[in-house]
């Protein structure tokens, strides 16, 4: 599928001059009418289709830009999410509006109902584990009735039909229990929350591990609220003379293992930490030690990817990315 950045490459042009020049509702004063028609010509004859689509979907009375709807960008790995979008849109030449949403309110009924008043053409959105089946699936309904095109992110519970790209949770776990194995751990502890993707990385970190190892699950959450040292406890007064951890979230890694260092365990020798994405301050010291990452930026550019296909009558498929250990 030919871009927009393709044809700047071909014509020696800026992307900004090419975007100007193809854009139907742009305003090309500022070009000469040589540049348009170099541009142009270029475009029919590289078989570039996006000005072409831009006006089909003016005519059906829809708004050529692409909606995002994501978890909030303070989060790092959505950070990265949103730059490969964004990076990738550039590059087809896609306007974006991003809608970061808040965590326990229902805003995405508000996102639906926008998205089907201003009929955009295409729509990204993050799934989590608080949303209601039933509006989502009849919101979308309507959507895909008015020819938008849908890719979802992170769906593990949905019967949606739409094209999805999804993380890899169980293997996340199985690379976790692998390391801490090479590591010569004799005991696991698997510190988890009932999160469906904590679920499956639990599981993937459980089932791979020899059956005769002492294995543990310990909830983040004691009677409904965070209690590190009540986990840190437990770990150090289970047996084993190496024990392996897998927070399955970043969240109170630090605090955890900071009472672990009261509690006399030496972290990097008898404790030996991993944990899921990169490290974020508790108030406490962080404590360096390896994360299984997931390719959140990679993800943000392979869905606007495949949306843009989807866009241009194009075939495309479902897809699962696979994480990997990085180290701090």
């Amino acid at each position: 599928m030919v871009r927009q950045i393709d044809i700047a490459r071909e014509t020696g042009l800026s992307l900004a001059a090419v975007s100007r020049a193809l854009n139907p509702r742009g305003k090309n004063n500022n070009l000469s009418e040589e540049t348009r028609e170099t541009i142009r010509k270029a475009a029919e004859r590289m078989g570039y289709t996006g000005s072409r689509l831009e006006a089909t979907a003016l005519r059906r009375g829809q708004t050529p830009a692409i909606r995002v709807w994501l978890p909030p960008c303070s989060n790092p790995e959505i950070g990265g999410m949103t730059q490969g979008i964004a990076h990738e849109a550039r590059l087809c030449g896609y306007p974006l509006t991003f809608h970061f949403y808040k965590v326990g309110q229902p805003d995405y009924l508000d996102f639906i109902f926008e998205i089907n008043q201003r009929k955009n053409t295409g729509v990204i959105f993050y799934i989590n584990d608080q949303l209601d089946y039933e509006y989502l699936s009849q919101g979308f309904d309507e959507y895909r009735a008015n020819g938008g095109k849908i890719v979802l992110l992170n769906n593990k519970q949905f019967d949606l039909p739409d094209i999805t790209l999804n993380m890899d949770e169980v293997r996340g776990g199985e690379l976790a229990a692998q390391y801490l194995m090479e590591q010569g751990c004799d005991s696991f502890f698997c510190c988890h929350s009932e999160r469906i993707y904590c679920r499956m990385r639990s599981e993937g970190f459980s089932g791979i591990l020899p059956k005769e190892s002492r294995s543990v699950n310990i909830p983040y959450e004691v009677q409904g609220l965070p209690d590190p040292a009540a986990v840190a406890r437990v770990i150090m007064e289970s047996e084993g003379r190496k024990k392996g951890i897998f927070f399955t979230r970043r969240h109170l890694v630090n605090t955890v293992l900071f009472e672990l260092c009261r509690a006399g365990g030496q972290i990097g020798r008898d404790i030996i930490p991993i944990r899921f994405d990169q490290a974020l301050s508790d108030g406490v010291p962080v404590f360096a030690c390896p994360a299984v990452v997931h390719p959140y930026e990679e993800t943000g550019r392979l869905a606007l990817k495949k949306l843009y296909n989807l866009l241009n009558g194009l075939e495309e498929f479902s897809e699962t990315q696979s994480p990997s250990i990085i180290f701090e």
